[in-house]
């Protein structure tokens, strides 16, 4: 590796781009910058002759193997070609990640598979639970956090997970959301 001071690696070693290994696994590539980040490994910057010599992020070689089993490990399929998704019409679902810790934080989101994002949740937190679902446009998904994130009693943690006082309450609420969006068709 170069100097540990400088953004730089040397040439000599052997790299992989950033660009390449998010193409590879099927993945956004600032989300993979985000997942290299939070295992602990730091990219350095490279001139990448497929990048016109640009500079890129990379890791080793070492460390991406590191990352596709790391990857593989917890569930996902490593070397499938990414489908290209042009659906509008999937689910928005209420989920409790952890019942038992905390009741009443749940997760809002939308998805076109509730089994494939129940399953993909499942290998961070095994006791996540389905509480409802409802037929969603994906151009409906911000109206309706919006409004959930307005409800008395609905606290944002982060993104979209909430803590709420009624889990019921929020779940009649979401209902009642979704028939009136269901007229608007």
């Amino acid at each position: 590796m170069a100097d540990s001071k400088s953004p730089w690696r040397s040439p000599m070693e052997s790299v992989v781009v950033i660009r390449d290994l998010a193409e590879e696994l099927g993945m956004d590539r600032s989300r993979l910058r985000k997942y290299v980040l939070d295992m602990g490994i730091k990219p350095a910057l490279v001139r990448d002759q497929k990048g016109r010599n640009q500079a890129m992020l990379a890791i080793t070689a070492e460390e991406a193997d590191l990352v596709r089993q790391h990857r593989s490990d917890a569930g996902y399929r490593i070397g499938e070609v990414a489908r290209i998704v042009q659906a509008s019409q999937g689910f928005f679902y209420v989920a409790r990640m952890d019942g038992q810790a905390r009741p009443n934080r749940v997760k809002f989101g939308f998805t076109l598979s509730l089994d494939s994002r129940m399953e993909t949740y499942r290998t961070s937190s095994p006791e996540v639970e389905l509480l409802s679902s409802w037929p969603c446009k994906r151009t409906w998904e911000s109206a309706v956090l919006d409004s959930l994130a307005g409800k008395d009693g609905c606290v944002n943690v982060s993104g979209e997970v909430f803590d709420v006082e009624d889990v019921e309450d929020v779940l009649r609420h979401t209902t009642k959301l979704f028939e009136l969006l269901g007229k608007l068709q």
